[in-house]
């Protein structure tokens, strides 16, 4: 490579070299190339503006200059320091592309701050660069000092997911925009108080735009909802609703298989329940179309044969199951006066057992009945209004939370997530 397109492909001013020619030195890494700082160049004395200068000594610094991931080069630089004849100042000629103090070329690090868009740990971009990982923090931090948040859509999503163990930070609040399956926001907590500081910053004009509110049965969220989205339609997100019975299931189901009077040890009712407990949270019609053999008689069951008859252990256990087959089979109804009624007839089934966690259900579904009510509307289940964006997006965010070990640091753990998918919204777009 010419000598003038090396250094110009790092982003350095060639005319800063005595170097007419490159040697570039093999490395376990990359390669390193040697330079020499020119000399000859007229030079002004920074404090006094004199050209009386004198050398006053060398010393070589090491630069690094990695642009991708394949190879890590670095420049060994011959550096000179003037001394002024005047006054005496002495100070060392700066390098276009190099920032002073610097061990990292200007170039490196618009690589550096492009790679912090991506869905990379700073540790996995600092090894790539062979640099330290609290230098690539320092400079996210000094580069993105501050991220805004999306606007408001039409139909937004709002959803927690776990952060950290920190008490303030045990539960953070993604709000998405469903319409364009955007990320709007991270808040740093989901409780009342703190909700209600975030969305005080917002004006009428921005809050009125908003037409539906999705979220889960979270009291807060209801708060939240009343006091700045007075106009909007509240959705309960059908998976939760679904998610409360189905976990209420399952206690039940971990009860009769315990219960020594319903079923016994090691059979074959406690040997399906215990290993094929999937099988009572879905649909009648998802069930395996598979066969189950007992060993210890040689009897072969259908998988739905066995689930119909491990339900029929306990009325209980049938009404639940029963109730959530319901819902799997609802059809949309022709008012929200005829959902409600459904609603009740749902939740007032539930309030009759004898478990207090499927009565518990019963009484979350007549708390929430309004809500629920909206979710099942003809328009609502037409556009799939729920919170099925917020949930993928808050399992990426997850992801990269997990692969990150954690970020005890939550202002750049926002500024971090919002940048990356800003980043990789605006590459679809151009892609489209």
């Amino acid at each position: 490579m010419n000598y003038n397109t090396f250094l110009i492909r790092y982003g350095i001013d060639p005319k800063c070299f005595k170097n007419k020619e490159l040697f570039p030195i093999k490395t376990d890494t990359g390669y390193l190339y040697y330079l020499e700082q020119e000399t000859e160049i007229v030079r002004k004395c920074p404090k006094c503006n004199r050209t009386d200068l004198h050398i006053k000594a060398y010393y070589k610094s090491k630069m690094n200059i990695t642009i991708n991931a394949n190879e890590t080069d670095t420049l060994l630089i011959k550096r000179v320091r003037f001394q002024c004849n005047k006054c005496g100042k002495s100070f060392t000629p700066k390098i276009e592309g190099i920032t002073p103090y610097s061990n990292i070329s200007d170039k490196t690090k618009s690589n550096i701050i492009y790679d912090l868009l991506k869905k990379e740990t700073f540790t996995a971009i600092a090894n790539r660069y062979e640099i330290s990982v609290g230098y690539v923090i320092d400079l996210f931090d000094k580069t993105f000092t501050f991220v805004p948040r999306g606007e408001l859509s039409n139909i937004i999503c709002i959803d927690e997911f776990h952060f950290s163990k920190i008490y303030d930070q045990n539960y953070c609040v993604a709000i998405t925009d469903f319409t364009n399956k955007k990320l709007i926001d991270i808040i740093k907590n989901r409780k009342k108080a703190y909700l209600e500081e975030y969305f005080d910053t917002f004006n009428s004009i921005e809050l009125n735009r908003v037409q539906y509110y999705i979220s889960d049965m979270y009291d807060a969220y209801r708060t939240i909802k009343q006091k700045y989205f007075p106009n909007a339609i509240h959705i309960v997100d059908l998976f939760h609703i679904i998610s409360q019975l189905t976990t209420a299931i399952n206690s039940v189901r971990n009860i009769v298989m315990k219960d020594k009077n319903k079923v016994i040890p090691k059979s074959k009712e406690h040997n399906f329940m215990s290993k094929n407990w999937k099988c009572f949270l879905c649909r009648t019609k998802d069930i395996p179309n598979k066969t189950y053999t007992y060993q210890l008689t040689g009897e072969v069951w259908t998988y739905e044969e066995l689930v119909f008859h491990c339900i029929k252990l306990d009325p209980d256990f049938l009404l639940a199951y029963n109730v959530l087959q319901d819902i799997f089979r609802y059809t949309i109804k022709k008012s929200n006066e005829d959902i409600g009624k459904w609603i009740d007839w749902l939740s007032e089934r539930l309030k009759s057992s004898n478990y207090d966690v499927v009565r518990k259900v019963g009484k979350t579904y007549q708390k929430w009945k309004a809500e629920i009510t909206n979710a099942f509307t003809k328009e609502a289940r037409e556009n799939r209004l729920t919170n099925a964006s917020a949930e993928g997006m808050n399992n990426k965010i997850k992801t990269m939370t997990k692969i990150a070990h954690g970020y005890m640091n939550f202002d750049r753990f926002r500024k971090r997530i919002l940048l990356i998918y800003k980043y990789y919204n605006e590459k679809e777009r151009m892609a489209i």
